[in-house]
């Protein structure tokens, strides 16, 4: 149980990471276009 709940923290933190990155990357384009 341990196991699956310090994965899932790792991917919400993943997740949560790649999401802000798709963020930036579109106000940069945004900028940029």
């Amino acid at each position: 149980m341990g196991k699956t709940a310090a994965l899932g923290e790792k991917n919400r933190c993943f997740v949560l990471k790649t999401s802000r990155w798709v963020v930036l990357r579109k106000i940069f384009t945004g900028l940029f276009v």
